[in-house]
C-alpha cells in the first residue's frame, strides 16, 4: 500500500484549509479596521465623537439626518456643558455595545434628551429624563423605545397617545414630571385640560393625575368633563373624583357622579357616567345619532326645571344617552311635570318619560289634567305630548 502518498494527501488537505482560515481572517480583521471606529467604541473626545457619530447616520432617513444635523449644531455651538457631553457619549457607547440601531435609538435618545435640556415648564425635566434613561438603556430594547417614543410624544407634540384615528393631547402650558416606579414610567401632571380628538369627534377633560405610558392609562385624581351634547350657554358638566382613562379603549367609565346643569336643576345631580371617543369614520354610529356621553341618575325624585318650558316644574330622574335626554326613572316610576298659569299650577301631566332631543319634549300616553276658571277639572288618560321649549 502507498501510505507515503496518503500522508502527503492529508497534510496538502490541512495546509489548505488552514491558507483559507487564514484568508478569512485577514478579510475580517480588514474590515474590522475599515469600521473600527464603529466595533471598538466611540472616541470620549467630544470632537472626534460628532465625527463619529456623523459617519454613523450617514444613508439615514432625510429626517433623521436633519435630526442630527440641528444635534451636532448644538453639540458644537455650547448647548451642551463638558458634563453633558460625557454623559452623552457614556450612553452612546451604551447603546452601541447592545447593537442598538441608529434609528429609532440614537435618533429620538438625542432628540429627547435636547429637549427635555431645554424644556421651559420644568426645570429639572433633564434630570428625570435621565435617571429612567439610565435605567432603560441597559434593560429591555422594546420598552427602552417605548420610552422614547413616549417622551418625544410629550416633549414635542404635547399629546400623551397618538394613532391614526385618534389622540389624547394636552395644554401646551401643562406643568409635568417624569418618575419610574417598580419598572412603570410615567408622568405626572398638576391641573390641566386633556383633549381626545378624533375625525368629527372630541372630549374635553379638566383633570390631575398620573399617566403610565407602557399601560396607556391615566390614574385621575379627578375629573371635569364638558358635555359637548349641550348647547355651550347652558354650561353643563359632569365632575368625579378617582377615576380611570383607558386611552387605548377612550373610554371613561364613573359609577358615581355629578352632573351639573343649570337650566334643568338647581344642584348636582348624582349618578353613573360613560364617555368614550368615537370616530365616526370607522363607526356603525351616524354622526347625528352619536351614544356617547351618557348619564342615569340615581334618584327618581329629583326636582327639575324647565322641561316644558320656562317656569314648568317636573320631578323625577334624569339620563341622557347622546343628544337624547331622559326623564324616566331606574324603577319606571311616573315624572310628573307641572305647567304654572297666572301664578298657579293649572297643568299636571303623567309620564314614564318626557324625552327631549334637539330642543323638542315627546312623551306618548300621558295622563293630562288641566284646571279649568271654573275651578273643575278636564282630565285625560292618554295624550301624545311633543313640546318645542325652545
Amino acid at each position: 500500500m502507498n501510505y507515503p502518498l496518503l500522508r502527503f494527501t492529508f497534510e496538502y488537505s490541512i495546509q489548505m484549509k488552514l491558507k483559507k482560515f487564514i484568508l478569512l481572517f485577514g478579510l475580517i480583521s480588514f474590515q474590522t479596521l475599515l469600521l473600527g471606529q464603529w466595533f471598538s467604541g466611540f472616541s470620549n473626545d467630544p470632537k472626534k465623537f460628532i465625527v463619529q457619530l456623523e459617519n454613523r447616520y450617514k444613508g439615514l432617513s432625510a429626517e433623521a439626518v436633519a435630526d442630527f444635523t440641528e444635534f451636532k449644531n448644538n453639540w458644537n455651538t455650547g448647548l451642551f456643558s463638558p458634563d453633558q457631553q460625557r454623559y452623552l457619549i457614556e450612553i452612546s457607547q451604551k447603546m452601541r455595545e447592545n447593537d442598538y440601531a441608529m434609528d429609532p435609538f440614537f435618533r429620538l435618545f438625542y432628540r429627547d434628551y435636547t429637549k427635555s435640556l431645554t424644556y421651559e415648564g420644568n426645570k429639572d425635566l433633564v434630570n428625570q429624563w435621565r435617571e429612567i434613561a439610565n435605567q432603560m438603556v441597559v434593560g429591555n430594547p422594546v420598552r427602552f423605545q417605548e420610552f422614547l417614543e413616549f417622551t418625544d410624544l410629550l416633549l414635542y407634540n404635547h399629546a400623551l397617545f397618538s394613532n391614526s384615528l385618534k389622540r389624547w393631547e394636552f395644554d401646551s402650558t401643562a406643568e409635568f414630571k417624569l418618575g419610574m416606579q417598580g419598572g412603570r414610567f410615567y408622568a405626572d401632571f398638576s391641573n390641566i385640560i386633556l383633549s381626545g380628538k378624533a375625525q368629527y369627534d372630541t372630549v374635553i377633560l379638566e383633570t390631575k393625575g398620573r399617566y403610565y405610558a407602557h399601560e396607556k392609562i391615566w390614574d385621575g385624581e379627578f375629573g371635569k368633563v364638558f358635555l359637548r351634547n349641550t348647547d355651550p350657554k347652558d354650561s353643563a358638566f359632569v365632575t368625579f373624583d378617582e377615576f380611570q382613562l383607558k386611552l387605548q379603549s377612550h373610554q371613561i367609565i364613573v359609577d358615581s357622579a355629578l352632573l351639573h346643569y343649570p337650566r334643568f336643576a338647581e344642584k348636582p345631580i348624582s349618578g353613573s357616567f360613560h364617555d368614550k371617543l368615537v370616530d365616526y369614520l370607522d363607526s356603525l354610529t351616524p354622526l347625528t345619532q352619536p351614544k356617547f356621553p351618557r348619564f342615569n341618575s340615581f334618584d327618581n325624585n329629583i326636582p327639575l326645571n324647565n322641561i316644558l318650558g320656562p317656569n314648568s316644574k317636573c320631578v323625577g330622574g334624569l339620563g341622557f344617552k347622546g343628544l337624547v335626554f331622559n326623564t324616566s326613572t331606574v324603577d319606571s316610576k311616573e315624572s310628573i311635570a307641572t305647567i304654572p298659569y297666572d301664578g298657579k299650577d293649572k297643568v299636571v301631566i303623567k309620564n314614564r318619560g318626557f324625552v327631549i332631543y334637539k330642543g323638542l319634549v315627546n312623551a306618548e300616553k300621558c295622563a293630562f289634567q288641566v284646571e279649568l276658571d271654573s275651578g273643575k277639572y278636564l282630565k285625560h288618560p292618554s295624550v301624545n305630548l311633543s313640546f318645542n321649549y325652545e
